[in-house]
């Protein structure tokens, strides 16, 4: 098996061939011009994200939202979460 090829800038990252559809290219092209990413760095920020506790990720969503929740509503939502979880 040969070497495996390091990225010159980054010596702790390996460099690896991907290939992808034009349609999916184009989606990470907008994506990374929106999120000032490079195209590497917009497709490395995607993949560590799919490794990542999607509780945590969930919960950073919902809690600037429920904060915005008056107290009988963020018991309404305490009890449905609870109920969910059952």
């Amino acid at each position: 098996m040969p070497p495996k090829q390091t990225d010159e800038s980054s010596p702790e990252r390996e460099r690896h061939n991907l290939h992808m559809t034009p349609e999916l290219k184009a989606r990470l092209a907008d994506a990374r011009n929106k999120s000032g990413n490079s195209m590497n760095g917009e497709i490395h920020s995607r993949l560590e994200a799919t490794f990542d506790d999607s509780a945590q990720r969930i919960a950073a969503v919902i809690l600037p939202l429920l904060q915005k929740l008056d107290e009988d509503d963020q018991a309404k939502f305490a009890d449905l979460i609870a109920a969910m979880a059952r």
